[in-house]
């Protein structure tokens, strides 16, 4: 389930360079905020920790954060899944909180 972690990370440039555009959502306007970004993110770690985390993280129900959106990643999932239950309601656990004990109805 890492498919969302390498294709940011394997593109020209990092995943912070999409909000490089003044048309971004996101725009970065000068380097303190692209240094703060990155360290929010985890990105001015090695890619080997970044990794270890994101595994952590989906051990856990993280998905982590979407830098475009800047919302759980699993809220976006949920919010376009067919008949997606309120955020922490039924089989769908809320981040980093799995409830096994959730019914299916």
């Amino acid at each position: 389930m890492s498919v969302n972690f390498w294709p940011p990370r394997l593109m020209p440039g990092d995943p912070i360079s999409a909000l490089d555009e003044p048309t971004a959502s996101a725009y970065v306007r000068d380097d303190s905020t692209r240094i703060l970004l990155e360290r929010h993110y985890g990105l001015d770690r090695p890619l080997a920790a970044q990794f270890g985390h994101h595994l952590a993280g989906l051990a856990h129900g993280d998905l982590e954060t979407s830098i475009r959106y800047r919302v759980a990643v699993s809220d976006l999932v949920r919010q376009r899944l067919p008949d997606a239950p309120p955020h922490g309601h039924g089989p769908w656990p809320s981040p980093g909180h799995w409830d096994w004990r959730c019914s299916s109805t």
